[in-house]
């Protein structure tokens, strides 16, 4: 092996290295929920392209780019302010003192074993304790489906939670859903020909926001609920980690209330 290909090697190596240190903050900040890529993975991307950036000498760009990162995540954990942006996409509106037409829980994930995953289950459970409040008689769910495997939904799960509960809703589940938009859809084609406009849309906090302005814009009168998340301490967010979180899902909802605003799916004057 001649000097040359050595020092390729070795800078293809010193890319991956690089990778590494940007690939911990991306993470830290919730920058997998923001890329959304499921196979390939963005990491194993990302670790290939620093491998290439290195082995073709623009290792400083990586390099620089992973210092970025890393001053970023280390002024988001020690100062509180812009992990509190945030908050400003939580809406929680008054639980009405009439019955409404229906709850609708909005889905997250499901793993390949048809399981939905913690933010999902969280979400189904504030649904089934508005329904034993007596706020409707009736939940609406989106079930959700894995990428690779369209036969692994998470319908049966879904309905083995809810006859766990010790509840019997008229329970609907609608299905094709791959976006807010498209939930938004489904429900709309479902319940609004049966005269069911006003809602309760059920989802996790920084996400109430921009689902509820995308259900009122197909129509519907929406009461707004968030879930519990017990994956950051809202509350307080005086841990480190969970500041980079918080600031994470203000990025990823920022971008997504953008999008959905330039494509009219909410609506023009929604705040």
């Amino acid at each position: 092996m001649n000097a040359k290909i050595r020092q390729r090697l070795g800078q293809a190596g010193l890319g991956a290295v690089a990778a590494a240190g940007l690939l911990y903050p991306l993470r830290a900040m919730g920058f997998d929920d923001l890329v959304g890529m499921s196979f390939p993975t963005w990491h194993e991307v990302l670790f290939l392209a620093g491998m290439l950036l290195g082995g073709f000498g623009l290792l400083r760009w990586l390099a620089g780019a992973a210092g970025v990162a890393l001053v970023l995540l280390f002024i988001v954990e020690i100062v509180p302010a812009p992990s509190r942006w945030a908050r400003r996409f939580v809406r929680e509106d008054p639980l009405p003192a009439a019955t409404v037409d229906g709850i609708v829980v909005l889905s997250a994930s499901v793993n390949t074993d048809g399981l939905i995953n913690p933010p999902g289950l969280d979400r189904l459970r504030e649904g089934i304790h508005l329904h034993r409040q007596g706020i409707s008689p009736r939940l609406i769910l989106s079930s959700v489906q894995w990428d690779k495997r369209p036969e692994v939904q998470s319908d049966a799960d879904q309905r083995a939670i809810v006859a766990e509960s010790g509840t019997t809703p008229e329970l609907h589940i609608v299905h094709e859903v791959g976006s807010t938009r498209l939930e938004a859809l489904r429900v709309a084609e479902l319940a609004l020909p049966r005269g069911w406009k006003t809602i309760v849309v059920v989802t996790s906090p920084t996400h109430t926001r921009r689902a509820c302005a995308t259900f009122e814009a197909v129509g519907f009168t929406v009461i707004c609920r968030p879930s519990p998340d017990r994956s950051i301490a809202w509350a307080h967010l005086g841990a480190p980690d969970d500041r980079a979180a918080a600031f994470g899902l203000w990025l990823y909802e920022t971008l997504g209330w953008w999008k959905y605003r330039a494509a009219g799916w909410i609506r023009a004057d929604a705040p």
